[in-house]
């Protein structure tokens, strides 16, 4: 964890991931008292589902790891829930559902599987907002509405986190899982002409590249790297 901070390209990548997404929160709060809202009880009670308080710790599990994805998740709950001076219930909220989302992340070989780990974040706010808000008192349709808001934003911040990959890979110079991934395609026009030009050394390349994946499963390395 001390060694986080002597790196600035993650600690960079933390640091913007979780004022990006307290912004955009706050920017999504702030809609609440504009005409967009009409000042609707409904719409307006719907904002604390409409945060996308996963994003930060979905990117980070991403591009920096696990430990800092968690820590990530504690902090921008508790900031989420400071922003709407809500209580315990609003905290335990987010912070699940960021967790999810960060725990569906570790592995994020294809980009569409972020949309999934989204998806399962938001379905996980949305237990948890039908759970609150019945031992609230609420009615069903309140309930179905906090589940609905709560599954909607959580696959889109699953496509912003798609959105925001490449943005971050650019920007830090880190590579990710997924464009590791990528770089695996045997389609690739260079590999292709290796095919046809030197087929004895594409060969080599191969099972020098399967020594490399085993030697690394074997010491607890990222293979794909």
């Amino acid at each position: 964890m001390p060694s986080l901070w002597q790196d600035m390209a993650r600690s960079g990548i933390v640091s913007v991931a979780i004022l990006a997404n307290l912004g955009l929160s706050r920017f999504i709060l702030e809609l609440g008292g504009t005409d967009l809202f009409g000042e609707n009880a409904i719409l307006v009670g719907l904002l604390p589902n409409l945060l996308p308080v996963a994003f930060a710790s979905m990117i980070v599990m991403t591009t920096v790891g696990a430990r800092m994805a968690t820590l990530t998740a504690l902090m921008t709950s508790i900031f989420h829930a400071t922003m709407q001076n809500a209580g315990v219930d609003v905290f335990a909220t987010g912070f699940s559902s960021a967790l999810i989302g960060a725990f569906f992340c570790r592995e994020v070989r294809l980009r569409g599987s972020a949309l999934k780990a989204g998806a399962l974040a938001g379905l996980v706010a949305a237990i948890m907002a039908v759970g609150l808000s019945l031992s609230a008192g609420s009615g069903a349709f309140v309930s179905i509405n906090h589940a609905g808001a709560c599954l909607l934003v959580g696959v889109f911040t699953g496509a912003l986190v798609l959105g925001a990959m490449p943005i971050i890979e650019n920007g830090f110079k880190v590579a990710t899982d997924a464009t590791l991934f990528e770089l695996t395609d045997y389609n690739h026009p260079l590999l292709r002409r290796m095919q046809i030009e030197a087929p004895g050394t594409y060969h080599h390349s191969l099972m020098v590249a399967n020594l490399s994946e085993n030697a690394a499963l074997a010491v607890g390395a990222n293979p794909i790297l």
